[in-house]
């Protein structure tokens, strides 16, 4: 019987350990409350930084570009020196201005001298003249003369204003032949190379100034459309990010794919300082309107 009863004994502490060790582990959790925030789909898209103020460098006067003197990347100043056209025709025309100008104004010396003459005969024969009837005569003929002085004089005096004012121009067209910056930046682009002929109004340089930066990025239409001017993106380099603002949204640079290039201006303008010319950044949109929605830590998932 002891020993029955031993055995007995035995499996139930047995049994009782095996339903223990079965038991399921609870595992530490700690809790927290989530609330909804507000969230907004957003696309990037790769931007250019460059200057606020830019202006495409052209000629006034046609001809052949016979220098470009700066090449993209190189600084220039405002007022320097950046290609120079061939001023061939322009140099003949400044000539004959020149011939035509010294011609009319000894045209107009020896006129004068002649109707100095002529006066001086018809007052010496004023003087000279005994009756009255013959004074009349004298003096109607003192005027006629200076009536015909005055006519011609001014005449030429006009055509002498006139060609003046040609020389003027030739010279211009002359001094047209140098292109120079009109203020102090960097060329972006070169647009022509030496020996292409060039017209009134075509680039030959893009010209960027460094000290007001902005972003310049080409945008799908559908999305470019949606923009105005004030809404906010964000401007993202690989060391920090700014908050940006549509400043503009220009005509479409593809007509094919109806892209359409945006300007982007910095909100804080001492975040320009993190940025580089040149430089390429992410610009990021928001896309549609934001909407609340729960967002659950990753570490409150078990698996």
């Amino acid at each position: 019987m002891l020993i029955v009863g031993v055995f007995l004994g035995a499996w139930a502490l047995w049994s009782d350990s095996e339903t223990v060790d079965a038991a399921p582990v609870v595992p530490a959790v700690t809790t927290a409350v989530i609330t909804p925030l507000p969230y907004q789909e957003t696309a990037s898209f790769s931007g250019f930084v460059r200057g606020a103020e830019h202006t495409d460098i052209a000629p006034k006067i046609s001809g052949y570009v016979i220098k470009m003197e700066k090449e993209e990347g190189n600084r220039v100043l405002a007022g320097e020196r950046v290609a120079v056209l061939d001023s061939g025709d322009v140099s003949v025309q400044e000539q004959s201005a020149l011939s035509s100008l010294q011609t009319l104004t000894a045209s107009l010396a020896a006129t004068k001298k002649y109707y100095r003459q002529r006066i001086d005969e018809a007052e010496s024969a004023l003087e000279n003249a005994s009756g009255e009837s013959e004074k009349d005569s004298a003096r109607e003929a003192v005027e006629t003369v200076k009536r015909l002085r005055d006519v011609e004089i001014a005449a030429l005096e006009t055509q002498l204003s006139d060609r003046e004012g040609a020389v003027l121009v030739s010279r211009s067209g002359v001094s047209n032949t140098v292109i120079r910056a009109p203020f102090t930046g960097i060329p972006t682009s070169k647009e022509v190379t030496v020996g292409s002929f060039v017209t009134p109004g075509t680039p030959l340089y893009s010209l960027h100034s460094p000290e007001t930066l902005e972003v310049s990025v080409s945008l799908p239409g559908s999305l470019a459309r949606g923009l105005t001017k004030g809404s906010r993106v964000t401007l993202a380099n690989e060391s920090t990010s700014t908050e940006g603002v549509v400043f503009s949204v220009g005509m479409a640079t593809e007509e094919s794919t109806q892209r359409l290039m945006a300007r982007i201006r910095f909100v804080d303008r001492t975040a320009t300082k993190q940025f580089r010319f040149g430089e390429i950044v992410q610009v990021t949109f928001g896309m549609g309107a934001p909407s609340e929605t729960l967002f659950v830590p990753e570490k409150a998932i078990v698996n």
